[in-house]
């Protein structure tokens, strides 16, 4: 995909010549902020409470900033957390509360496990996994109380990229996007669910009512209407956000101001708001964090 679409590597392809964080005053509405976005691609949003904001960039530290950091287009994803009293957001920084970001190590959309679980996981994440293809993407287990990450068993992933991953409130269910052979076309949303174990089964295409010949990815399940989100590719070859209404046998494209002219991915609704990421115009620079009311 070209520069600024999304990418299959479990993150977004990077904005060239971004320096650190210097967005001062982003206009778009719903845009949640220069303490929060940056120049660089800032998307996959979780909230563990209504104060408490952990996602995804991109971006340069302010301590690597050289002509080198500057203008590099491999630069790793990475955590970041933002906390807030009242309607501010704090300026966000790196989150190595779970594990330690490694500079290298790509790291990108995360989602936390309920506990206490069968496999004592906190959270599941998309990490490369040390393969030599720049594809070569796995999801892994953060063990609870840290450590190296984990892989979930030897179903879950294949010899493609797999990324994504979203765990239901109850834990029964591991939906992600996966490239793997035997879908529609593109990446697909597949999901696991919970054996008698504890473990997780095989996977499972989740069927026509969602996955195309293109790409359907960031599957986010609402839990009090069971309503499963995602983003999908459009004849305008940029992605929006999808509802497959608990009980629809129909997708139904999100109206404005969730979706733009621009790309929308990684939806997250807490609390009759739904977060965001998107590259609409008004924004800091790449993919920002957006918040809307749910209607």
């Amino acid at each position: 995909m070209a520069l600024m679409a999304f990418s299959l590597m479990g993150a977004i392809l990077l904005v060239s010549g971004c320096l650190a964080h210097r967005c001062i005053s982003p206009t778009a509405l719903g845009n949640m902020g220069h303490n929060i976005n940056s120049e660089a691609n800032d998307y996959a949003p979780v909230l563990r409470d209504t104060a408490t904001l952990i996602f995804t960039s991109n971006r340069a530290e302010a301590d690597r900033t050289g002509l080198h950091e500057a203008h590099r287009e491999d630069r790793p994803a990475q955590f970041y957390m933002t906390m807030r009293l009242g309607l501010e957001w704090d300026k966000a920084d790196l989150y190595d509360l779970l594990f330690v970001n490694e500079s290298e190590r790509e790291a990108a959309t995360l989602t936390f496990a309920p506990t206490p679980n069968v496999l004592n996981a906190i959270a599941y994440l998309a990490s490369h996994n040390g393969g030599g293809e720049a594809g070569d993407y796995d999801i892994f287990m953060v063990p609870n109380g840290g450590g190296n990450l984990v892989s979930p068993g030897p179903k879950l992933n294949s010899p493609g990229w797999d990324g994504h991953p979203f765990i239901t409130a109850d834990g029964s269910r591991l939906y992600f996007a996966s490239e793997r052979s035997g879908g529609y076309g593109g990446t697909d949303i597949w999901y696991v669910e919970q054996e008698k174990n504890g473990l997780w089964g095989a996977p499972r295409n989740a069927g026509s009512e969602i996955n195309t010949s293109g790409d359907e990815l960031s599957p986010f399940v609402e839990s009090t209407t069971g309503d499963l989100y995602f983003a999908a590719s459009t004849q305008r070859d940029s992605l929006d956000l999808f509802v497959l209404p608990a009980g629809s046998k129909r997708r139904e494209s999100l109206p404005p101001p969730y979706n733009s002219a621009a790309g929308e991915i990684t939806p997250f609704i807490k609390n009759g708001k739904l977060y965001l990421a998107s590259n609409r115009d008004g924004g800091c620079g790449g993919y920002d964090l957006y918040m809307f009311p749910l209607r």
